[in-house]
């Protein structure tokens, strides 16, 4: 074999061995996480891994600092046992969620346990020098509230809805946030900070959350439909997010449902998030109130020159608005019908369904169970569990911080 051959095998073995190593140090680290202290008997029997393996990988944690002995135990035969845990205190990181009607921060340890967050409503039309202010307020909050200083922070994870760029900026682009085209959040939140800031899609870090701390937990494949303003969902395959070819995936709200539907924010017709995103089910409350002003939203709401929001809604339904009932019902069917289809693509072993659009939503979360239930095929719906998160209003910011961790 020619000396270049043996070279470039030499070096492909290597680079293999080091990604083995990676994994299975993420492995060790995300049992750690996800349930406790152990002892190395003991993550070796959760991992699969052998013990020498799990041994040379808990004694360079523990050099790291990453990982620490809790506590020693010992049955009265040979040396005591080492317990470990994941050392919370060896970093800490922010988490922002950019949403189009709320702003969301956490900051959360190395652990990935959240230590303190805080939330905003905002409205989705202002300039982003705005809400970039307003990204400062809520980090000076969470700061003050945690009793740190920013040089505490290894770094700040940014969740946006829409399309992070691929290129060194990491410009972001949203169809629901006009004012969002194009816009370098990274660059302009590292030279406000001083930190590392990493930016991605809100579904996808929805989805790191949920496998971290959510329902997602020891499941290897899974979906979460997030459903907000807009309308998406984060794709887990063997225990890692998927991305897509260029960080585009997970796009389930603008599949078209109906060639004749009314026009999206995206340009196309007919798009799932057309009939049923938050913003979409405002613009139909507000034809309901006009048409009706009789009716139990135009009581609740009275003759406000502010917005309709999907609260509004929710409660006219609950109090039996029945044009409430039923644009509830019928937007459910149209995330069930496309949840359907992401169920039948992918064969995932569980659904989690989360967002604010479902908070306190039950007519909506029923009809879009049930539309689950009767547009996918039997042999394929009895492989799939579908669950509704309980990780509440600060999932992707929760997200944004563990991608900081993870990183």
């Amino acid at each position: 074999m020619p000396r270049s051959a043996g070279r470039t095998g030499n070096v492909t073995e290597k680079g293999n061995q080091s990604s083995l190593r990676v994994r299975n140090t993420d492995r060790v680290l995300s049992t750690l996480r996800g349930s406790g202290s152990f002892s190395r008997i003991d993550i070796a029997e959760r991992t699969g891994l052998d013990k020498k393996t799990v041994t040379n990988i808990v004694n360079g944690l523990l050099e790291k600092g990453t990982v620490r002995v809790s506590s020693k135990q010992t049955d009265g035969l040979g040396r005591p046992k080492e317990i470990l845990e994941i050392n919370g205190d060896y970093t800490l990181c922010a988490g922002i969620d950019l949403g189009g009607t709320h702003l969301s921060g956490v900051i959360v340890n190395y652990a990935g346990n959240i230590i303190t967050s805080y939330d905003l409503e905002v409205n989705g039309d202002m300039l982003p020098d705005t809400l970039v202010k307003l990204c400062g307020h809520l980090m000076e909050t969470l700061l003050k509230k945690a009793g740190i200083g920013i040089n505490s922070l290894s770094g700040i994870g940014v969740s946006f809805p829409g399309f992070v760029s691929s290129s060194s900026t990491h410009n972001v682009t949203s169809e629901n946030l006009p004012q969002w085209q194009n816009i370098p959040i990274q660059s302009i939140l590292e030279t406000e900070y001083g930190v590392p800031v990493r930016v991605d899609d809100c579904s996808r870090l929805m989805a790191l959350a949920e496998m971290w701390f959510g329902k997602g937990r020891g499941t290897d494949n899974f979906v979460v439909a997030d459903l907000g303003l807009g309308i998406g969902c984060g794709i887990v395959i063997d225990r890692a997010v998927f991305r897509g070819s260029n960080g585009k995936s997970g796009e389930i709200g603008h599949t078209v449902v109906d060639v004749n539907g009314p026009k999206c924010t995206c340009g196309s017709h007919g798009c799932i998030e057309s009939f049923a995103a938050g913003w979409a089910l405002s613009k139909q409350a507000h034809e309901i109130k006009r048409k009706n002003p009789s009716s139990v939203l135009h009581e609740t709401n009275g003759d406000s020159s502010v917005g309709i929001n999907v609260r509004d809604v929710v409660v006219a339904a609950n109090i039996g608005d029945k044009n409430c009932i039923s644009l509830l019902k019928k937007s459910g069917e149209y995330i069930g019908l496309g949840l359907s289809n992401v169920i039948s693509l992918f064969n995932p072993e569980k659904l989690i369904i989360g967002g604010r659009l479902i908070k306190d939503n039950e007519i909506m979360l029923e009809s879009i169970i049930e539309t689950i239930k009767v547009r996918c095929m039997k042999q394929i719906l009895d492989d799939v569990e579908i669950v509704v998160s309980d990780l509440g209003i600060s999932a992707s910011a929760w997200g944004a911080g563990i991608a900081c961790i993870a990183n």
